[in-house]
């Protein structure tokens, strides 16, 4: 697999990182990214916030993720929304990609998942802190958080999407109707061409669906 392909870096951030960052729109199968000011070119974040705010558009949730830093805007376009099932005051581990849209930057999510145990929120913010050479934490806990969400985790429609767009492209690029066809979503080309306009997949020809890594 060529490195543009391979899946990136989900970087633990603060949501400053990502606000004051600038956001780098490139061509063909390069993923988009921040550039970070500390110097990393960001296209996954992994962070974890406190849900704010609740918006809905065209019947989706909207979130809205503040971590002490910072607020961002979570927004999905599967048409099975589980942003929908979270609620002001939760605490949420996010995985996903940074994206921007009329100049305000906004988190497309991989993974979203409720965080029982607010003490992560403390500890990330203590391993970030230290990772500035700001604080020092006698004992890092294992990543149980992690591993309990490689565990529960239900892909989206989204990301199924993206498993058969991968699993059919043989190099030329996988045939969009063949796409519609073999996911079994009710919704399926509605969700490629969401993807299609944010940036997620692109055609490498008319008619022929590509994946961004």
């Amino acid at each position: 697999m060529p490195e543009s392909q391979k899946r990136q870096i989900a970087y633990k951030v603060r949501i400053k990182d990502i606000l004051n960052g600038k956001y780098i729109k490139e061509e063909g199968w390069k993923p988009n990214y921040v550039a970070a000011e500390d110097g990393r070119n960001i296209s996954r974040i992994n962070l974890i916030g406190v849900i704010v705010d609740k918006q809905f558009e065209f019947e989706k949730g909207v979130l809205v993720i503040d971590d002490g830093s910072g607020k961002i805007m979570i927004r999905s376009f599967d048409d099975n929304n589980k942003l929908n099932d979270l609620n002001i005051g939760e605490a949420v581990l996010i995985i996903g990609r940074p994206r921007e849209y009329n100049n305000e930057m906004f988190i497309m999510p991989e993974i979203i998942k409720k965080i029982k145990n607010d003490k992560w929120i403390d500890f990330r913010r203590l391993e970030l802190e230290k990772n500035d050479g700001n604080h020092k934490i006698e004992k890092i806990p294992g990543n149980y958080l992690m591993e309990e969400i490689k565990e529960e985790r239900e892909k989206s429609p989204s990301e199924k999407i993206f498993d058969l767009i991968r699993k059919l492209d043989l190099g030329n690029g996988a045939e969009f109707d063949e796409v519609v066809n073999m996911s079994n979503i009710k919704e399926a080309e509605k969700i490629i061409n969401n993807l299609l306009i944010e940036g997620e997949i692109f055609q490498n020809k008319p008619g022929r669906l590509k994946v961004l890594e």
